[in-house]
């Protein structure tokens, strides 16, 4: 009985594998650019649920629909979907995030009673359900009033988030070994056979870059050998700006799992400040609770400019962003290929 176990343990497929983001990344953009896309319209109904409007989303990409969704008790649902001819690389990010709120969902539901007081009030979305056609996916989770933590001032905006990490770092501690396997891995391996594509696409997305990221290569390198060492990981969002934590009256809740997978923790942390880089007092913050985590010394700054130079290249791949947000990324890059620069602060 073990061994059929752990013969079913392997096959499952994980969303956001490592094969599956190459793919994704080269051979499925090319053709999605050849196919085009095509917009889905949002369902009626969906169970007990009736589509009452499309939401408009202040984000600077088009890759998803927003919907609005309601049930007869008045209780609200927002539907996200995607829509193509081709599983490119955000068809497979919204799997991800269906099976993330879905095992979330589910180790918060066993561990209700035993939860620390901290976080008796942190919340994850309910799942809703999950609906697939030949060119659309469509994922229907609960509707969260409240307003995002970017409404908050540095200090408090700070706390909030540095809670929101913990949280999930500790819900990655508490999953089954079932569970756990369900979730992608990011490791200094994946990172080093990755780097190579999002190099190549970010060099030819935005030519002005250039210069930049061919000086960031050696950092990151160097940081490879270092983080390889390193067992620092946990359950990582990795898109947790303030924007997608939603504060209400009694709960704090994370939204938009797309990238979460098993991670260095470290890596939250340098994309969080890429996408508030304009917010230096923010920035700054955080840098010190960094150091206040890890230390100070060399190793911290090798891993911290490596791992910011690919989070700085993964932004860089696309070409939706508005000029000021990619000046905005190349003034991250550049402070993070600085060979003076020592992450004490950011004076």
């Amino acid at each position: 009985m073990k061994r059929k176990e752990g013969m079913r343990h392997m096959r499952i497929k994980r969303p956001m594998n490592l094969l599956t983001l190459i793919h994704a990344s080269i051979n499925v953009r090319l053709l999605g650019a050849i196919a085009g896309k095509k917009k889905s319209a949002f369902p009626l109904s969906i169970g007990a649920y009736t589509f009452k409007k499309e939401l408009k989303v202040d984000n600077e990409s088009n890759f998803f629909s927003f919907g609005l969704y309601k049930n007869s008790s008045g209780k609200k649902a927002i539907a996200k979907m995607w829509s193509g001819r081709i599983k490119d690389l955000e068809y497979h990010t919204l799997q991800n995030e269906s099976m993330m709120y879905q095992v979330c969902n589910t180790v918060m539901k066993r561990l209700k009673r035993s939860m620390p007081k901290r976080f008796q009030h942190m919340h994850i979305p309910n799942f809703i359900t999950k609906l697939e056609t030949e060119q659309s996916l469509l994922l229907l989770t609960e509707f969260v009033e409240g307003e995002s933590a970017d409404t908050l001032d540095s200090k408090q905006g700070l706390k909030v988030y540095l809670k929101a990490v913990d949280f999930l770092r500790y819900l990655g501690e508490k999953l089954s070994q079932e569970e756990r396997e369900r979730v992608s891995r990011r490791n200094a391996i994946d990172l080093a056979l990755l780097y190579p594509f999002i190099l190549f696409k970010a060099i030819i997305t935005h030519p002005r870059t250039a210069k930049s990221l061919i000086r960031g290569v050696p950092i990151f390198l160097r940081s490879l050998a270092i983080l390889s060492r390193k067992d620092q990981t946990g359950l990582g969002h990795r898109d947790l700006h303030l924007g997608n934590i939603i504060i209400s009256k009694n709960r704090i809740a994370i939204i938009d799992l797309q990238l979460c997978v098993f991670s260095y923790l470290l890596y939250d942390y340098v994309v969080t400040m890429r996408i508030h880089w304009t917010e230096k007092g923010f920035c700054a913050l955080l840098l010190t609770e960094i150091n206040r985590r890890y230390g100070r010394g060399k190793d911290l700054n090798t891993m911290i400019k490596g791992l910011m130079v690919n989070s700085a290249t993964h932004s860089l791949t696309g070409n939706s962003a508005s000029k000021a947000t990619v000046d905005s990324f190349i003034d991250y890059l550049d402070f993070a290929v600085n060979k003076h620069l020592k992450f004490q602060r950011l004076t």
